[in-house]
């Protein structure tokens, strides 16, 4: 209960402070515990990937970029229900292993990649659709707006930047309302 006060109070998040170092570098640091993250990360499919492929029409984009996209679970979400797009995961180097292995389950090698790289220093650009799925509420409101700003530098005229968040209820209601 300490540690939960203590990131209430402070802002800082409890993984810095249990780990000694943001969760992002742990999970670059232990394999198995990146390995945990990624299943879990993927696991939510149902849940939140399908919904918001289904919700939202990326068949109007020519290129979509998931940044942060881990092991391309939500690409390929994206790409079963929108074909027409070529997807890029956009995650760091570690996560390569998942997403190639997700593109090759998934058959989407022919319009789907991983590139490896950090949002907070640069994003490939030119692309007409930059997703970011659950990522941002990973970070402080002063660190996340940095990816935000790389992808303004990098998107297309007319390009999009879209955020793919859980939404909550706040009571008993049941989930069926929140879906998309």
């Amino acid at each position: 209960m300490e540690r939960t006060i203590e990131t209430v109070r402070t802002g800082e998040g409890g993984t810095r402070r249990v780990l000694g170092m943001p969760l992002f570098e742990y999970l670059a640091k232990d394999p198995h515990a990146a390995s945990l993250f990624d299943r879990t990360m993927a696991g939510e499919a149902d849940y939140r990937h399908r919904p918001a492929a289904e919700a939202y029409d990326f068949g109007q984009f020519k290129t979509v970029i998931d940044v942060g996209g881990g092991n391309g679970a939500l690409m390929a979400e994206i790409r079963r229900l929108h074909p027409q797009p070529t997807g890029v995961i956009f995650d760091l180097p570690r996560a390569a292993a998942g997403a190639k292995q997700i593109i090759e389950i998934n058959r989407l090698s022919d319009r789907c990649r991983f590139v490896g790289g950090d949002a907070f220093e640069s994003v490939p650009d030119g692309a007409d659709a930059y997703v970011f799925s659950n990522f941002l509420v990973a970070w402080r409101d002063d660190q996340a707006v940095i990816p935000l700003r790389k992808c303004r530098e990098a998107v297309g005229a007319g390009g999009n930047v879209l955020l793919v968040e859980w939404v909550m209820p706040v009571g008993g209601e049941p989930w069926e309302h929140f879906r998309f």
